[in-house]
């Protein structure tokens, strides 16, 4: 089995790649070179036994990394910016690709091929096939002296050629544990579930009407009106790594639908498990839902309440609600398209947007953007504002964006 070349790009175009041990390391400074078809870059390697740093400090993907294989802690640091990030565990292989790389490997079967000298260094060379598979995926020349590879291949697709990372000018040699610390005057950057914490969140009683989304944390309700004669869709996203759990009940007249063999039960209970875990149910009009009422009892979630209309209407309706950072619109080019957007920030006076409308193109491979309009205004809550894109202007696509903090009911119309 072939690693695919997109998963390789993703993955170098991050950094360095580094291979982990469970043994210590012998101390050494080196160059790693690493390449891909038609690419390459060079980057400075430093190990000292269970720690190593990657560091590429001028011209383009510039990345410091400090990597404890003991904790599995991965240190990104910015030096423009005197700021860095702590990740731990597998997470770490969005900014140090060692980690993919060993993920990959962790699926395969090992194979010891035999030993060989590399740039004076005795070798075992090992290979790594996918179960099943007779050809290798990947092949690793590692030394035991340095306990560290000096050659790693990827196989890619026979017609684009291999990718690799090879140690280079190696020295041996005690090394400054100041190269493995943080420097005293970075400041530690928030992770994105801090910032997400920051963020204020629903934790009371709120009425309100369809469409509409609230961050909601444990104990915030949202009773919302709906258009019974509609369907409705609730979903439901994990904002935190711990559980959230969420409880959705309809009513009709003020009363709990009434359970039958064709319907879903009025109450349901959903459990999200992880960080971004979804989930979501739907309402058809034939129930004649009128409200729908959601509780987070435990964790933090993003809870977004819309209609569907019919599929069998001569113009295509839709409704959502837009949170920040906002939303891109597919359009049926040549077809006139209306937008109606209503203010609805959940803790601000109004919200920030911004509208790009244009027509998309892929030239080789690339988005081109070929502008129709863009627009920037504030809008208050309640407060409406219309947009229209008459047949002739041929928008195919409208991007809107939305300042954090911000929020908008938004309505479209499509003949």
């Amino acid at each position: 089995m072939l690693i695919r070349k997109s998963v390789l790009v993703a993955v170098i175009a991050l950094g360095v790649t580094i291979a982990c041990s469970s043994l210590i390391a012998a101390d050494f400074t080196a160059e790693l070179l690493m390449s891909q078809p038609n690419d390459s870059m060079t980057v400075k390697l430093y190990v000292k036994g269970s720690l190593y740093r990657v560091e590429k400090l001028t011209g383009n993907n510039k990345m410091l990394i400090i990597e404890n294989r003991d904790t599995d802690i991965t240190t990104a640091m910015n030096p423009e910016e005197k700021t860095y990030l702590e990740i731990e565990g597998k997470k770490g292989a969005f900014v140090n690709p060692v980690k993919g790389w060993e993920q990959m490997k962790g699926s395969t079967d090992e194979t010891l091929a035999g030993t060989e000298t590399i740039r004076g260094y005795e070798c075992e060379h090992y290979t790594y096939a996918y179960p099943g598979e007779a050809e290798p995926a990947m092949e690793i020349w590692k030394s035991n002296k340095l306990d560290h590879f000096i050659k790693w291949v990827l196989h890619l697709d026979p017609s684009s050629g291999d990718a690799s990372m090879e140690v280079l000018n190696i020295v041996e040699g005690p090394l400054d544990d100041a190269l493995f610390k943080i420097p005293p005057e970075y400041s530690r950057q928030k992770t994105a579930e801090e910032i997400e914490l920051e963020r204020p969140a629903l934790t009371l009683l709120l009425n309100t009407e369809a469409p509409v989304g609230r961050r909601m944390a444990a104990g915030g309700q949202l009773i919302v009106k709906t258009d019974p004669t509609l369907s409705s869709r609730v979903e439901m996203r994990n904002l935190t790594r711990d559980t959230s759990i969420c409880k959705v009940s309809i009513y009709k007249n003020g009363k709990l639908v009434e359970e039958s063999a064709d319907t879903k039960p009025s109450e349901q209970e959903f459990t999200l498990k992880f960080n971004g875990d979804r989930a979501e149910t739907f309402f058809g009009s034939h129930l004649e839902v009128d409200e729908i009422r959601i509780a987070l009892k435990t964790g933090r979630a993003m809870v977004t309440v819309y209609h569907e209309y019919s599929s069998f209407d001569d113009t295509n309706r839709r409704q959502y609600y837009v949170n920040p950072p906002g939303r891109g619109l597919a359009c049926i080019e040549g077809h006139s398209f209306h937008i109606k957007m209503v203010g609805d920030s959940p803790f601000a006076e109004s919200s920030k947007v911004r509208v790009h409308a244009y027509q998309q193109e892929f030239v080789d491979g690339s988005e081109q953007k070929n502008t129709i309009e863009q627009i920037e205004f504030d809008l208050k809550n309640g407060e409406i504002k219309e947009l229209q894109y008459p047949a002739d202007k041929n928008a195919d696509y409208i991007n809107i964006e939305i300042d954090d903090g911000g929020g908008l009911k938004v309505f479209t119309e499509q003949p």
